[in-house]
């Protein structure tokens, strides 16, 4: 008696699948929507600026400030200005006694 099943469609019983190559992420080098991500970037950096002390308690500055350089390498060279340098410069400034 046969199954009906053609041998080309009959699963194999004694042996898997040969694995398939997983592709490769690669991120981006600098972010999709680099307009939006700029002006956040430059509203923060203009907040901490004219900021007289920490605008969060000091584990959220250390978080934002680590996604705000983070974010801000993600920007195209040419975008990317002197954005990093004047964000740390303002944070240290407000972290002084």
């Amino acid at each position: 008696m046969t199954s009906g099943m053609s041998p080309e469609k009959q699963l194999d019983m004694f042996g898997a699948p040969p694995p398939q190559p997983r592709p490769v992420f690669t991120p981006p080098e600098f972010a999709p929507y680099p307009d939006s991500l700029l002006r956040r970037l430059t509203a923060t950096l203009r907040m901490v600026q004219a900021a007289d002390y920490l605008p969060w308690p000091p584990d959220q500055a250390r978080r934002e400030a680590a996604i705000f350089v983070g974010a801000a390498r993600r920007l195209p060279p040419d975008r990317r200005g002197d954005l990093v340098e004047a964000f740390e410069a303002a944070m240290a400034r407000l972290k002084r006694p």
